[in-house]
């Protein structure tokens, strides 16, 4: 006859693992009687320990499994922790944590569940692990730092928001240090070496142009706090021996001087165009490029041949006109290959075609790291937030306008679709696969399954 087991006694002791540390197990106690009301002593009993977050239904956040044979007192003394080692710094104890035990005889097949109940007392240490940091409550106009002039006024100020550099704009500033102006240290004579000057009627930058340094952080450089990792900081200004880049939109209330060619790095909308099915396009132009800004659409060919069905699907078979015009269709290699799927003037882009995109992006080594190119192409905004396609958060910030979206592709060994919200993939004219992740990271893949399908963007003949 199958026992039911009952845990009528609870004890939980949090370890402290040493001074300073965050205690990373703690000690669960009971004991386990039959349903007779008799004590389960010296009984070997399989135990799964799930802790459930914010509900007795919750989401099951950690598990662990024990063998333990109890005490002649059924007594059993676990430490959770002490075998799932991974998971349990990740437990967020400043939300309501729920202990559900399911225990059974080792001899049986069936586990009975106990609980779930909520653990009432966690140490303050658990709670504060996951604090990252402490900070002041001040208003964004609150000052962090700042350097006043002789009557009081701030000239240089550091505040929650940003850096403000104020300069003196009357007519009768003569001083020689008037203005705001960056120097060197190397070399410093009375005069100075000046980098970067900004006074009532300009604002000049000053590179050496003879400089052999090729650090990362060469140049002058603006850039944003949020997002800012080794691999995708967002950029907004930049200027180096050879190259000055502007990530948004310049506004000027005077005239923009260059003594040499001015390139937008960003993508320009250009007109928009529309394919044999009347689908329209818009489009792009990158460098001396010209894209379509949306995955192709069409089920014929430009001279009005349907596409074999196998040869372009939808995915998982959606063809409403709001999720075609999101994500595109799916093409194979046949259908790639035709010198007619894109509109007339237009073509399937080869190899070269698309690292000549990447190179304008990223430079000549856009693939050190490639997530930079990246997320210049990607479409940021996720699915959850209700701004965009991708399933997880992103450091994306689309400056090209290339709006590269998430479609996923055609998997023909299995008849399936994989990796919708997940990654973007766009086939070439000449059998090479470019791949795009959430990460922005850039591969360039040859030789794909003929009849796998995929995404094609189409650029435009020159």
């Amino acid at each position: 006859m199958k026992s039911f087991l009952l845990v009528i006694g609870l004890s939980l002791v949090f370890l402290q693992q040493g001074v300073g540390q965050v205690p990373q197990q703690f000690s669960y106690q009971a004991v386990l009687r039959n349903s007779d009301g008799t004590v389960m002593g010296d009984q070997p009993v399989n135990i799964i320990i799930k802790l459930r977050k914010g509900s007795v239904s919750g989401d099951v956040i950690f598990t662990e499994a024990h063998n333990y044979t109890t005490t002649a007192q059924g007594l059993i003394s676990l430490l959770i922790g002490s075998v799932n080692t991974a998971d349990f710094p990740a437990i967020p104890w400043n939300e309501k944590i729920f202990i559900q035990i399911d225990v059974k005889k080792t001899s049986e097949n069936a586990y009975i569940t106990v609980g779930p109940s909520q653990i009432l007392s966690v140490p303050y240490a658990l709670t504060a692990g996951h604090i990252k940091e402490v900070k002041s409550q001040s208003s964004a106009d609150d000052a962090i730092f700042e350097v006043k002039n002789s009557n009081g006024d701030v000239v240089f100020g550091v505040y929650q928001g940003g850096v403000r550099i104020y300069v003196d704009d009357s007519n009768g500033i003569k001083a020689a240090k008037g203005g705001f102006a960056v120097g060197g240290l190397s070399g410093s004579t009375k005069a100075g070496t000046t980098y970067l000057r900004i006074t009532p009627d300009s604002t000049r930058f000053y590179i050496d142009d003879l400089a052999t340094s090729k650090g990362a952080k060469g140049g002058f450089a603006v850039g944003g706090l949020s997002g800012s990792t080794k691999a995708g900081s967002s950029e907004y200004f930049k200027v180096t021996t050879d190259t000055s880049y502007f990530a948004t939109t310049i506004f000027a209330n005077s005239n923009i001087l260059s003594t040499g060619t001015v390139n937008t790095g960003a993508g320009v909308i250009s007109t928009s165009i529309k394919d044999i099915d009347n689908n329209d396009y818009q489009t792009i132009k990158v460098g001396s490029q010209i894209w379509m800004k949306e995955n192709l659409q069409t089920t014929r060919y430009a001279d009005g041949t349907n596409i074999n069905p196998g040869d372009v699907v939808a995915y998982q078979g959606k063809i409403d006109p709001d999720t075609l015009k999101v994500y595109g269709r799916l093409y194979s290699a046949t259908a790639v290959s035709a010198a007619n799927l894109c509109p007339a003037g237009w073509s399937v882009p080869n190899y070269n075609d698309w690292n000549t995109l990447f190179t304008f992006l990223g430079g000549p080594n856009w693939q050190d790291p490639s997530s930079i190119t990246g997320l210049k192409m990607m479409e940021p905004g996720t699915i959850a937030d209700g701004k965009g396609y991708w399933k997880f958060p992103n450091l994306a910030n689309n400056v090209s306008q290339f709006s590269g979206r998430p479609a996923g592709y055609f998997f023909s060994m299995n008849t399936d679709y994989f990796d919708k919200g997940m990654t973007g993939y766009w086939r070439s004219s000449d059998s090479w696969l470019i791949r795009l992740d959430g990460s922005g990271n850039l591969d360039l893949q040859s030789a794909p399954e003929p009849l796998d399908a995929h995404s094609v963007r189409c650029i435009k003949n020159l």
